[in-house]
């Protein structure tokens, strides 16, 4: 958070980084000249990330309304750019803001697969 008086920083605005890892391995065995067994497995998402992402007015506005000083007033909303609810009236305070979250990519995944060849 800034004080009043600061502007924001360049790239303030920036979301949550997306790490995303998946794996190929694939293996061929020969039979004879023409055929082949091909043999593959697909992992996605290897390190099991959720990756949430800040989504809709609740978590990435800095400020109620719009205006052109750029946050020299300060920012106004508490969840600004936060994964824990900040607001103190709040149901949810101090646990995950799911309304300002965007679950990212789905779970682990892996995927098995044979191709013969003639």
């Amino acid at each position: 958070m800034t004080a009043p008086g600061l502007e924001l920083r360049r790239n303030y605005f920036t979301n949550r980084p997306i790490y995303n890892v998946d794996l190929r391995v694939q293996k061929g065995i020969k039979f004879g000249e023409t055929r082949k067994l091909l043999l593959s497995a697909e992992f996605f998402n290897v390190m099991n990330r959720s990756d949430s992402q800040f989504s809709g007015s609740s978590t990435t506005n800095y400020c109620a309304t719009s205006n052109n000083v750029c946050g020299l007033s300060g920012i106004t909303n508490i969840n600004f750019l936060n994964l824990i609810q900040q607001s103190p009236s709040a149901t949810n305070n101090g646990k995950l803001n799911l309304s300002g979250l965007n679950p990212g990519q789905q779970v682990f995944q892996m995927q098995l697969g044979a191709r013969f060849q003639f």
